[in-house]
Formats: C-alpha cells, sequence, structure tokens
C-alpha cells in the first residue's frame, strides 16, 4: 500500500509555517530597522537610578552631544545579571528614541508579546489546516 502524496496550499505547507514564525520572532529587530540602518551607534553604561517612588532601577545611559540620556530598556530587580557595557543604537535627531541591539534585550516586555501570541496562533492553524487535508 502507497502513500497518496497530497498536494497542501500554500499556507499548509511546511516552509510556509516555518517562515510565519520566522519572521514573528524577527519582530524586534524588523520593528527597528530604521535604527539599524540610519542611527547612530553608541556605548552604554549600566547604572542604578531612583524613580519617583524611590525605587531602585537599572537602566543604560549614554551621552550623546554632551547631554546624558537613558536607554529605553529599563530593569527592577529580576535578579538576572546585567552586562556592564552595550550597543545601543539611536535616533540622531531625538536620542530618546534608542534600543538596546543585543538579543537578550530585544525579547522581553513588549518585544515578546507579538511573536509568541503569533506562534500560538499558528499551531493550533496549521495543524487543523493539515489535518483537513486528511480527513477530505
Amino acid at each position: 500500500m502507497s502513500s497518496k502524496k497530497t498536494n497542501y496550499p500554500y499556507y499548509a505547507t511546511w516552509w510556509f509555517f516555518i517562515g510565519l514564525l520566522f519572521l514573528g520572532w524577527m519582530t524586534p529587530i524588523t520593528s527597528n530597522w530604521e535604527l539599524y540602518l540610519s542611527g547612530k551607534k553608541v556605548k552604554g553604561k549600566l547604572v542604578n537610578i531612583r524613580n519617583e517612588n524611590g525605587r531602585v532601577l537599572r537602566k543604560y545611559a549614554f551621552i550623546y552631544k554632551g547631554h546624558p540620556y537613558f536607554s529605553e530598556f529599563e530593569e527592577g530587580n529580576h535578579g538576572y545579571t546585567l552586562p556592564l557595557i552595550v550597543d545601543l543604537y539611536l535616533n540622531s535627531e531625538d536620542p530618546s528614541n534608542n534600543f538596546i541591539s543585543e538579543t537578550d534585550f530585544m525579547y522581553v516586555g513588549n518585544g515578546l508579546i507579538f511573536p509568541v501570541i503569533l506562534q500560538m496562533l499558528m499551531v493550533p492553524f496549521f495543524i487543523m489546516v493539515r489535518a483537513k487535508e486528511y480527513r477530505d
């Protein structure tokens, strides 16, 4: 008994599924493409600051054109070790628009929401479409 080859529609093929998941996990990088291509690269140093509630936060500080700025990354006491110096990309006109280019920082907080939700939705969709072909 030979197995029949099923011609799946393009959205039910493995390469399409893996490609969509790959694009989803690339979102933190592609959402900052403009800063990657035309942004200024600077070094940021880990500092402790106090917010208005008196809580100590760790952020990355950098100096650009003689003025101090802080990174968008903000770490409360999560207990993991952070590097002392990181590379940041920033917008020359608005240095407060910046991001840390290391992968440890891309997939935390809001950078993790879209890839995880996309993956959670794609897996059941892919399984249902593939299973439908076997039923027909």
